[in-house]
């Protein structure tokens, strides 16, 4: 497909997304942050894994040119594929074995939200299981654990009639409605529906780390959106959600995020090495096997270990090491007090006990990366209480302070030399 074309796609997108702010401005401020793509691999429109740990909308051309052509229905499925993100579906999909019937259940809960008309084709509907009784505006678990019980009932039944010939009757209980075989139909041969969520076992792959954070993403997008809604008087949020974005609101506090600044940080300290590649000779430097450009990042990381840090943003702060040493980072951690307690080179794995909880010095690892380690960069995780260091740092630093350590407004930040930022800030 030409550039132009995918633009054009693009463009139409854009218009959706400003009618989502025109009409229900929570979903316009929260779609605004959704990466999107035109890739003609996928068969429909569907939610994907993009890099880092972020979420993009991908979109096949053809399905949007020729299936999509109302404005209403490209409303209606865009807004369809937003909910499963912000609900989550994505993130505890892992925690459902049966996936044909996590998926269906899904459909369930979202198409709740989005008026019939703008829905094209034949979707999955909670009246579409009328016969099980179920309740509306439940979570996908509710509609999981019901369905599932249904299957079940129905697989008990098969072998009490496989056991007995009086078995064939259908006893109370444990007949089969005609308006089963829906049910039966999707399970057995799928649904056209469910084709958006083909790369969903991308996101099952994940580690418990990238799924971390995944999910602060999603609630960071999440917490953007209330606040925008909230400031800019554009109503609440929207109905039928009430109850889950309050849950979410009490549960969630303001985070930090890291992950931009850690990998802004990273990568402007990194250093170039040239490296072997057995793909395709270089067309650059003429050589078989090729040679690449790889970037290699040596951080020396700083704990401060001493008795007012809080052991929930230690392991917090952990998670977030996870993502730079997956990407090929050298990560050294040394815990501090007053003096180094100890170094070890950080593998992925959360360490089970962080030695130290005495006071405060910033001197001492300074003077390590200094004399010793020599890395590109410093991450200091900290407090900020204690005196200013003495030692002038030859590498960046960039100073984590706690959310209960000192604040700008102090002069123990203005003590503190390099870049820093709170934990509290997003």
């Amino acid at each position: 497909m030409k550039r132009e074309q995918k633009e054009a796609i693009l463009d139409q997108v854009t218009r959706t997304s400003v009618q989502f702010l025109l009409q229900e401005p929570f979903y316009g401020h929260f779609f605004s942050g959704m990466l999107r793509e035109v890739n003609e691999e996928g068969p429909t429109l569907g939610v994907r894994l993009a890099s880092d740990e972020q979420v993009k909308l991908v979109i096949n051309p053809d399905y949007w040119q020729n299936e999509l052509k109302d404005a209403g229905h490209r409303y209606g499925i865009i807004k369809h594929e937003m909910l499963h993100v912000l609900l989550k579906h994505i993130v505890i999909a892992h925690q459902f074995p049966f996936k044909r019937l996590f998926n269906i259940a899904a459909d369930i809960v979202v198409n709740q939200y989005i008026d019939r008309s703008q829905l094209p084709g034949e979707p999955i509907l909670l009246e579409d299981f009328a016969y099980l009784k179920l309740q509306a505006h439940q979570d996908v678990g509710y509609y999981y654990q019901k369905l599932l019980a249904e299957v079940e009932q129905r697989m008990d039944a098969k072998d009490e009639q496989n056991m007995s010939p009086r078995g064939k009757r259908n006893r109370p209980g444990k007949g089969k409605p005609a308006d089963s075989s829906l049910l039966d139909q999707m399970l057995k041969e799928g649904h056209p529906e469910l084709d958006r969520h083909r790369y969903w076992d991308e996101f099952e792959r994940l580690s418990a780390p990238e799924r971390q954070l995944l999910e602060q993403a999603i609630n960071s997008a999440l917490r953007r959106s209330m606040n925008r809604v909230k400031d800019k008087g554009q109503g609440a949020v929207p109905s039928g959600l009430e109850a889950y974005l309050e849950r979410f609101a009490l549960a969630a506090a303001p985070q930090f995020d890291w992950r931009r600044i850690l990998r802004l940080f990273a990568s402007n300290s990194s250093k170039t090495r040239l490296a072997n590649t057995i793909r395709r000779p270089s067309k650059r430097y003429g050589t078989t096997p090729g040679i690449q450009v790889k970037h290699k990042q040596k951080v020396l990381v700083v704990l401060d270990t001493s008795a007012s840090m809080k052991e929930d943003e230690l392991h917090a702060f952990f998670n977030e090491l996870y993502h730079l040493w997956r990407q090929g980072g050298e990560l050294l951690v040394a815990e501090c007090d007053s003096k180094i307690q100890r170094t070890y080179p950080y593998k992925g794995i959360l360490p089970q006990v962080i030695k130290g909880r005495g006071g405060t010095a910033f001197d001492e690892p300074i003077r390590f990366a200094n004399m010793t380690y020599r890395p590109d960069a410093i991450f200091y995780f900290t407090d900020g209480f204690g005196p200013a260091p003495e030692v002038a740092s030859r590498q960046p630093i960039l100073w984590i302070i706690t959310r209960e350590g000192i604040r700008p407004e102090e002069e123990a930040w203005e003590n503190l030399p390099g870049r820093k930022v709170r934990l509290a800030d997003s």
